[in-house]
């Protein structure tokens, strides 16, 4: 018997996004099952301004929803720096996220590009956020958990966690915890 091959974590991530509640007029047309409401802003090339328009409505909408909800962990699937920037904007200014809403940015970008992104915004540096990073070839499938850690004993740097790969499955790099404290007495 063929047994097929279990999909990426990128995968999994995208399709979980994958359905999609859009053009909703309030959180309570939802609909929202077991507590989970899933957003989608698509990227428009041709105006920028749609994008941030749709953008800033999910996130309002996405905000109502955790203002309901005891435990909220948001997830963004995106390739695009641009995108995760004007993400991290629209929550801050939006006030999505709250200290104990935990921030799972999924992505595909070169490690290099991920370190500024991460120390540059308050979204990703200050809050409760992990970064998975696809780091995959044609024969490889590796994928990266990082975070920012703005306070350590060694100051602020980006830190790898933990590691996922097809063989291995998920390894830690750090003590068991994807989600480090960020702030140490």
């Amino acid at each position: 018997m063929h047994q097929s091959p279990a999909p990426s974590l990128y995968d999994w991530a995208y399709m979980q996004a994958y359905h999609t509640f859009i053009g909703s007029p309030s959180i309570d047309d939802v609909g929202v099952a077991w507590g989970v409401g899933v957003f989608e802003v698509g990227v428009d090339s041709k105006d920028a301004n749609v994008t941030q328009a749709h953008l800033s409505w999910v996130v309002s909408q996405a905000r109502q929803l955790r203002q309901v909800s005891w435990c909220v962990m948001v997830v963004v699937v995106s390739d695009n720096p641009a995108f995760l920037t004007a993400f991290a904007d629209w929550s801050l200014n939006g006030r999505l996220l709250v200290w104990s809403t935990r921030l799972l940015v999924v992505t595909r970008l070169p490690r290099k590009d991920l370190g500024p992104l991460l120390i540059s915004h308050w979204t990703f540096s200050m809050m409760n956020t992990l970064v998975i990073n696809a780091e995959t070839s044609a024969s490889d499938k590796r994928y990266s958990m990082l975070v920012h850690l703005p306070y350590s004993p060694d100051g602020a740097r980006v830190l790898q966690v933990a590691s996922w790969t097809p063989t291995s499955g998920l390894r830690y790099l750090t003590p068991p915890t994807l989600f480090p404290e960020k702030y140490t007495k």
